[in-house]
């Protein structure tokens, strides 16, 4: 017949520490940043942006992230739960800044990034690695989209050539939820 045997001494303080050190942990964990204050322009911005929080203003091979208020015109695209972007085609000059202001017209999480067909397709794989269920965060040249809502990102294109504009949610770029851009010289 089992009989249940009270844990030793030692056996309650060595599980009660570990317990503690285990609540201490998380507390740490869900603390950590607060009360800090911003240490640059771009860690004060709004959420909605466009621009990660610590961007730092990167700078790829076809352009960079600017300052929506530096914007030369401002595109307005809908992104759609039959995979589409509208419209699907834009043409830019080198040099332009161009503000895409995009608009979640579905019911689910739709994303833009920017960038040439190799980096879609180099963040595509990245993407069906992640973990389901997993979000995207936004980087200088993505931005993710709830639906109902429109967020920007503003863009300079300082290099002539075919990009893309696309969504990498599972199953959205093979389905063919990109768009062209066509950035052409000055």
């Amino acid at each position: 017949m089992w009989s249940p045997r009270m844990p030793s001494i030692a056996e309650h303080t060595r599980v009660t520490s570990f317990a503690a050190l285990a609540v201490l942990a998380l507390a740490t964990a869900a603390c950590a940043g607060a009360g800090s204050t911003p240490s640059s322009p771009a860690a004060s911005m709004p959420v909605d942006s466009g621009m990660p929080m610590d961007s730092g203003m990167e700078t790829f091979a076809f352009g960079q992230p600017a300052d929506a208020s530096s914007a030369d015109r401002t595109i307005e695209i809908v992104a759609q739960d039959n995979f589409m972007f509208d419209p699907d085609q834009v043409s830019i000059t080198v040099g332009e800044t161009v503000t895409f202001r995009v608009q979640n017209a579905g019911a689910i999480t739709h994303e833009l990034t920017l960038g040439p067909i190799a980096l879609q397709q180099d963040h595509e794989a990245e993407m069906q690695a992640m973990p389901s269920g997993m979000m995207m965060a936004d980087e200088p040249n993505a931005i993710a989209v709830q639906p109902g809502v429109t967020r920007e990102l503003t863009w300079t294109f300082t290099q002539a050539g075919t990009f893309q504009y696309a969504c990498h949610e599972p199953g959205h770029y093979p389905a063919g939820m990109f768009g062209t851009v066509t950035v052409t010289g000055s």
